[in-house]
């Protein structure tokens, strides 16, 4: 099994037991276990105990759960450092910031790097290219119908038109307004959902104990 299946898993199985112990008093505790299981979420971890402290009936396994950022707000803070830097350069001629202004420059190049880690990882994981090709394939599209429905109405206008053909003309238009619609809705519905959290360490799993799988009710 992948650690990325076992992850998933096992915070499946955590909360499934979890809840079977809530329910009834007979998925409470293991077979062999003279305490009742034990459930334990803490910040960044999640710990299945059959209860006791040590030995066969006690921590079973311990999830580490994956850990992400919110991007804009990670954004927001490091234009936020960059912007507010003082200008040591300036005062190289007055006093010595020699050791400063070194400190600095590595500062921020560091944030730099991070920045433009981050918007890669942001960008491929949200497929902001292929959304930004589609929606200006759409607007080039767009631009071609309207001269197309504005070369309708001036045939429609025309004297010498016959009524049958200025009512094809008329459907014609209707169409590629429709078009236009339904162009529209298919890049919103491509790019309207973003996900602003990025990954930046993956989930795993301790397997501690295996008790829990050999019984799940006390006879």
């Amino acid at each position: 099994m992948s650690d990325r299946k076992e992850y998933l898993n096992k915070i499946h199985e955590f909360y499934e037991h979890k809840l079977r112990s809530q329910l009834k008093d007979k998925y409470s505790q293991c077979n062999t276990c003279d305490q009742k299981k034990e459930f334990i979420e803490e910040d960044g971890k999640l710990i299945y105990s059959c209860g006791s402290k040590s030995g066969k009936c006690a921590e079973q396994y311990i999830i580490n759960l994956a850990k992400y950022i919110y991007y804009p707000l990670m954004k927001q803070e490091i234009d936020e450092q960059l912007h507010y830097y003082l200008d040591l350069d300036k005062l190289k001629n007055y006093i010595d910031v020699d050791k400063e202004l070194k400190e600095q420059e590595i500062s921020i190049t560091k944030f730099h790097k991070l920045y433009n880690k981050s918007k890669k990882e942001y960008n491929k994981q949200n497929h902001i290219k292929s959304r930004s090709s589609s929606i200006k394939k759409m607007y080039s599209t767009r631009i071609l119908d309207k001269i197309k429905q504005q070369q309708i109405l001036k045939e429609i206008s025309s004297k010498d038109i016959t009524e049958e053909k200025k009512q094809d003309l008329y459907r014609e238009y209707i169409g590629i307004n429709q078009k236009i619609k339904e162009d529209y809705e298919s890049v919103i519905k491509e790019t309207e959902t973003i996900d602003p959290y990025l990954l930046i360490e993956e989930g795993s799993v301790t397997n501690k104990q295996t008790t829990y799988k050999e019984t799940l009710t006390k006879k």
